[in-house]
């Protein structure tokens, strides 16, 4: 029982790091962010950082993966969850827009790996989370395609780039205070535009 307590207590302190690193990088960049700023923003010291992390490097890539990973686990949420594309991709607006609302440093954190993304470790890992959720969009556009709401006009790799890029695009808006300029229902106009007739009410 001791000993489980004591891992408990382990991973809530990797967890309080994991988040001041976030705060941190997403805002000062990689470059910009020292261990000693880290370990004063998580309240404890460096020695106790690095029993928890051995690099700054480590720290910011885990920090990296966190938020990428549950933007993958969301992405495929909604694409499962809604059969019609109009109701999709409202439904990843909605999604985009409310973790910006609340953690707008999740978007920053994405314009700070992309200064790093000529370090090999960490190319890779962007890359691996981007063409997974790419391809994740990629497949959701071919299926509708052939449940019949898409046109099969739609090149879907290059519709999957700029649903994507979506997400990159808010994060300026919400920087700007103009998050709220784009709405579901603008979403749904747009799709409207690719679907085949008779479709358009989804």
């Amino acid at each position: 029982t001791h000993f489980v307590s004591t891992r408990l207590s382990s991973e809530a302190r990797r967890g309080s790091i994991m988040d001041a690193a976030i705060e941190l990088f997403a805002g000062r960049g990689f470059r910009g962010t020292t261990t000693s700023a880290l370990a004063k923003a998580a309240g404890i010291t460096e020695a106790i950082l690095y029993r928890h992390f051995r690099s700054k490097k480590q720290l910011f890539m885990g920090a990296v993966e966190q938020v990428l990973a549950t933007v993958d686990q969301e992405v495929e949420r909604q694409l499962a969850s809604h059969e019609h594309p109009a109701q999709a991709l409202s439904g990843l607006l909605i999604y985009f827009q409310n973790e910006l609302r609340r953690h707008p440093q999740f978007g920053e954190l994405t314009y700070s790996v992309a200064n790093e993304l000529r370090d090999p470790e960490m190319r890779a890992l962007y890359l691996r989370y981007q063409d997974r959720i790419l391809s994740r969009i990629e497949d959701a556009i071919r299926g509708w395609e052939r449940d019949g709401y898409v046109r099969s006009s739609v090149d879907a790799r290059a519709a999957a780039w700029l649903i994507l890029g979506a997400h990159q695009t808010l994060t300026l808006m919400q920087k700007c205070d103009r998050l709220d300029e784009i709405r579901p229902e603008h979403v749904r106009a747009f799709v409207s535009a690719f679907l085949v007739e008779g479709e358009k009410n989804g």
